[in-house]
């Protein structure tokens, strides 16, 4: 539990050690990293939330892409890119209407990761079969229930993805992908982004950095 905010936060080594190989990880000069701070609570009804930890609004660089209530087809991101982004999209009446929900981390070459609502399975899906150079391909399904309305979360941190939908579960991948995967694009038709907000993000360290400088102008 934080003493200051009194918030049960925590966090986890996230590897891959298992999905990726020797000679990719001694390539890659490094294959470790944490996840991103969750908050943990109760609901009103009950249930355990977890969240992104709020302070990560700090690191909201430029708001690159803002929608509300529209069709997804209506939605063009073709000029937003980047490779460190929060994603805020509510969407509803997706069900019935094939995969529905967000590709990214794309380029030219019809490498990318995709996180969707899967309408045959029900369920929602990390896919990262066409994700170029790693060896964690496949899809990742999540075994949540949904009303045909939903809140995602999506932090992307260039080599990892984090996901949490309606605040209720949360899920992360590392991802190996070259440098030119920045794209940005919905997939699906016929759902309503009810909205979408896509944020870029400022270097954590960065942001620390500017606050010891501002501490120490101020003694």
């Amino acid at each position: 539990m934080d003493p200051i905010s009194g918030k049960n936060i925590s966090f986890a080594l996230a590897k891959c050690i298992e999905h990726t190989s020797v000679q990719q990880i001694a390539g890659s000069g490094w294959a470790g990293t944490v996840t991103l701070l969750r908050e943990y609570g109760l609901g009103d009804d009950g249930e355990l939330t977890v969240r992104p930890f709020a302070g990560y609004e700090r690191l909201h660089d430029q708001l690159l892409a803002q929608e509300q209530d529209v069709l997804a087809e209506a939605v063009e991101l073709s000029e937003v890119s980047g490779r460190a982004l929060h994603i805020m999209l509510s969407m509803s009446n997706y069900i019935g209407n094939g995969k529905c929900g967000v590709r990214f981390l794309s380029n030219e070459a019809n490498q990318y990761v995709e996180f969707y609502y899967d309408n045959e399975r029900g369920k929602f899906c990390l896919n990262t079969i066409f994700a170029g150079n790693t060896d964690t391909k496949g899809c990742t399904y999540l075994d949540y229930g949904s009303g045909g309305e939903a809140k995602l979360d999506i932090f992307i941190d260039k080599s990892s993805v984090e996901i949490y939908i309606d605040g209720k579960c949360a899920m992360s991948s590392r991802l190996y992908l070259g440098a030119e995967c920045d794209k940005l694009k919905l997939i699906g038709k016929g759902f309503t982004v009810n909205e979408l907000s896509v944020y870029s993000m400022k270097n954590c360290f960065e942001l620390v950095n500017d606050s010891e400088e501002h501490e120490k102008n101020n003694k």
